[in-house]
């Protein structure tokens, strides 16, 4: 058995509760994702089973899988993605130089 809990109109979310410490989140029937409490914290997976954050609260980690929420995750982690990104090629390039350097001086 479960049970619906109400959500705010604009969210689109449904929530239902199939076990003591889990709800799962539907979008226009399709899965959302869920939010699992362990340890007393609360853990937020999305759709494709992706941990977006723990959190104190249910109700922080529920937020957490609000449409303007996952947005806002996803572009941080396209920020981070292209910081690592240029950090490494920073640090080939750097690589390279000293290497091109050290055969230089041994030609010399």
């Amino acid at each position: 058995m479960s049970i619906a809990l109400r959500t705010a109109p604009l969210a689109g979310l449904r929530w239902q509760r199939p076990a003591p410490a889990l709800v799962v989140a539907q979008r226009d029937g399709e899965h959302a994702g869920l939010v699992e409490q362990r340890a007393g914290r609360f853990i937020a997976t999305d759709a494709i089973g992706t941990v977006i954050g723990t959190f104190d609260t249910e109700r922080d980690a529920r937020a957490a899988l609000e449409p303007g929420a996952l947005e806002r995750h996803e572009t941080r982690r396209r920020l981070r993605a292209h910081v690592v990104m240029i950090a490494t090629g920073i640090a080939a390039l750097a690589s390279t130089g000293i290497a091109v350097t050290g055969m230089l001086t041994l030609l010399a």
